[in-house]
């Protein structure tokens, strides 16, 4: 989806949790180099954390092997 404003795109993903009995944080940003302009941003479920070693025994994800381009 695609949102004109940061402020709109919060509030609709936050009323849609609060629907569903959870709320959201903010994730994962990234901004372009030059203007430092906000070109992603991810909300996810207020309890999301990244999985770690000690997690007891969880696994991890897979890496994929690099791709490197043979031109």
């Amino acid at each position: 989806m695609r949102f004109d404003t940061l402020e709109g795109a919060k509030e609709h993903y936050n009323a849609y949790a609060l629907q569903l009995g959870f709320s959201i944080k903010m994730n994962t940003t990234r901004r372009t180099g030059n203007t430092s302009m906000l070109v992603k941003q991810q909300f996810v479920c207020n309890k999301f954390r990244k999985p770690t070693e000690d997690d007891g025994g969880a696994e991890m994800p897979p890496v994929l092997d690099k791709i490197v381009d043979q031109a």
